[in-house]
């Protein structure tokens, strides 16, 4: 009897543990998971420039891979004339930007002379600056040639550089050379 009373309540016990067990099961979601991505966006510029604006646009610096540097040119300015070549600045990142411009420190090269006679005006769709003496140290101080230049547009700008006959005696910028560098980048606001 006693193994039969152990074997009721051995038999009593699995069962109550089965009910409670199987009461205290549960059930759950698949987990899920997503990789969102942020990209901050690119701000760079491409330079084309053609010369006396009569010849085709050539790129001629492109910042998509750092910074980039407009190689010189050489032209000739007699006493009395002036010349304009054109520069056109596309905006190839994908971020609206400002463009600036500004003559660096030790910007200018070759005869002080000459620069002390000569003129450099801004213009075209840039916002205009000049004519003035480029070796002023204000002129183009970080000057705006536009603001909010978007994502994918261009700019057509003009650059006229002249040398005045003056009445004063110019014999001392015959045959004279002169270079100017200057820094342009584009900011985003």
């Amino acid at each position: 009897m006693k193994k039969r009373l152990a074997a009721a309540f051995l038999m009593v016990g699995a069962i109550t543990a089965t009910m409670v067990l199987g009461a205290s099961a549960f059930w759950t979601t698949d987990t899920v998971t997503t990789n969102t991505v942020y990209t901050s966006g690119s701000a760079d510029i491409q330079v084309y420039w053609s010369e006396d604006c009569s010849s085709p646009y050539a790129l001629v610096a492109d910042t998509t891979g750092g910074p980039a540097t407009i190689p010189a040119g050489a032209t000739d300015i007699p006493l009395g004339f002036s010349t304009t070549d054109c520069f056109r600045v596309k905006n190839v990142g994908d971020v609206a930007l400002n463009l600036y411009v500004q003559n660096p420190s030790g910007s200018f090269g070759g005869s002080s002379a000459l620069w002390n006679e000569m003129t450099v005006a801004i213009g075209g769709a840039c916002t205009a600056y000049g004519p003035a003496a480029p070796n002023h140290p204000t002129y183009l101080a970080g000057a705006v040639l536009t603001s909010g230049l978007a994502a994918g547009a261009q700019i057509d700008c003009t650059v006229t550089t002249a040398l005045p006959s003056t009445s004063s005696n110019q014999d001392s910028i015959q045959n004279a050379s002169t270079n100017w560098s200057v820094l342009l980048w584009g900011q985003t606001n």
